[in-house]
């Protein structure tokens, strides 16, 4: 199993690049590639071109335009495989939250789902078989990875709530920084 973190998003509710907010001095970008080095063979980033980091890194150049399906496509084109996708900001994502998805994972996807109900396609991890699923979807129009999930995956809630925030305007950080 690839790793895959997600930092090529355009920011703009956060107005800044959310992966290169620091949390206990730790880029978040930097935080969720070294979560997912324990159960991933290898792991890469996943970035807009431009953006420049000192890890490895696959540009979305496959598929531009349509959001996160960009990430997970582009990386999809590279290595057929299945791969675990974190979003960098999901920063309160902990060895615990990487493991329960890890040791629960059932193909095609599995991701975890809140206690209100919300799928989250960018912590979850995708098999050969749903990625292809979400490249089908992608060319009928449908680029939500959540649409993908719905149909296939297996959703798990997570031990601790917090492990889901996620942090998209400078008031959502702030609350994580208290």
């Amino acid at each position: 199993m690839l790793g895959l973190v997600l930092v090529g998003g355009l920011s703009q509710r956060m107005g800044q690049p959310k992966g290169l907010l620091e949390l206990d001095g730790i880029p978040l970008y930097r935080r969720a590639y070294d979560l997912l080095c324990k159960v991933c063979s290898e792991v890469y980033l996943s970035a807009q071109d431009g953006q420049k980091f000192d890890l490895p890194t696959i540009y979305d150049d496959a598929f531009k335009s349509i959001g996160p399906a960009s990430g997970l496509l582009s990386a999809y084109e590279v290595y057929r495989d299945t791969w675990f996708v974190l979003a960098c900001d999901f920063p309160l994502a902990t060895e615990d939250a990487i493991s329960r998805l890890t040791n629960s994972y059932r193909p095609p996807a599995t991701y975890f789902i809140s206690r209100g109900g919300q799928i989250e396609p960018l912590f979850a991890i995708w098999s050969s078989e749903a990625l292809d699923k979400l490249r089908e979807n992608v060319s009928k129009g449908k680029t939500g990875p959540v649409y993908t999930l719905k149909s296939l995956g297996t959703g798990i809630e997570p031990e601790d709530e917090k492990w889901l925030y996620n942090a998209n305007t400078p008031e959502e950080w702030q609350a994580i920084l208290k």
